[in-house]
């Protein structure tokens, strides 16, 4: 079973203006896998959310994924290919498993579907018969208006935890009761549950979760790693201390819309990954003095 942190990584742009189709900077790629590795983190998670997988194609998120995996050596790294059409879910998985050699897959719900349970069982087992890697379930529904650990779909997670490839739950709810009957369900399964919400970690490392895939992580690995793996040894003295020392930056990452907020902090750590591509875009200064504050108590 995979457990620790790990970092959702962000898809640094050549650009920092707002831009319609700003270049993927390839080169930087590395240097951002080695910073987090370095200081802790226990894998990368490419091409999620934070990696803005929305505004990119096919061949860039492989050729993301495949640029990772080279930097990433013998870390694991979980692939943000999903989708909300069946088939071009199926088929970008097989690229990634083929192309990149990387066979952990962060499947996100299918987004403006909002099919029933029936409809989110088959989605899933189907993708999971159709692929020779292991799925990250992902549930995120303030970007897909589905929840998957709410009552509705509570029994549907279930029934997809016992699925032999379906292996873990990146849950980013924000409902902490919900997540706890989940891990409390699963229990006796080979089967993780992962915060996708940093300021929840601790809470749910607390209840019998294996860790993070964390957006903090992105500027601040090794005080998050070492949060986590103080966590899940039992040590929560420890762990504690270092999690209130991030709750500034863990608000701070989300007063705009993710990624814009950490690919500011990111440049002003000196990674210069530029702005998200449009629809979003760089944040305001309001936004930048508060960032800036809480790089302070992190020490960044």
């Amino acid at each position: 079973m995979i457990e620790g942190a790990f970092t959702a990584l962000v898809t640094p742009i050549r650009s920092d203006e707002k831009n319609l189709d700003g270049k993927v900077n390839f080169d930087l790629i590395p240097r951002l896998v080695e910073y987090n590795l370095n200081n802790g983190i226990d894998g990368i998670v490419p091409s999620g959310c934070t990696g803005q997988s929305f505004t990119l194609d096919d061949d860039e998120q492989v050729r993301i994924t495949k640029t990772v995996a080279e930097a990433s050596k013998d870390k694991t790294v979980m692939a943000g290919d999903g989708s909300n059409k069946t088939k071009s879910a199926i088929d970008l998985v097989g690229r990634v498993e083929r192309e990149a050699g990387v066979y952990f897959h962060m499947q996100i719900t299918p987004y403006a579907n909002k099919p029933d349970p029936e409809g989110i069982f088959d989605y899933y087992s189907t993708i999971a018969k159709n692929i020779s890697g292991r799925i990250i379930l992902y549930n995120v529904p303030g970007r897909t208006g589905i929840d998957l650990t709410s009552d509705k779909y509570y029994e549907t997670i279930v029934e997809l935890a016992k699925i032999e490839n379906i292996i873990a739950l990146k849950e980013a709810s924000g409902n902490l009761e919900q997540v706890k009957r989940i891990i409390k369900a699963t229990k006796n399964l080979d089967f993780a549950v992962f915060s996708g919400d940093d300021k929840l970690t601790l809470d749910i490392i607390k209840e019998g979760g294996k860790g993070v895939i964390s957006v903090a992580s992105n500027v601040a690995p090794a005080m998050v790693s070492d949060m986590v793996h103080y966590a899940l040894n039992n040590k929560y003295d420890k762990a504690e201390e270092l999690d209130n020392r991030l709750k500034p930056l863990y608000k701070a990452l989300f007063i705009q819309n993710n990624p814009q907020c950490v690919h500011y902090a990111l440049r002003k750590i000196g990674f210069n990954v530029g702005v998200p591509r449009l629809p979003l875009h760089d944040i305001n200064a309001e936004s930048k003095s508060i960032i800036d504050e809480a790089l302070k108590s992190v020490g960044e």
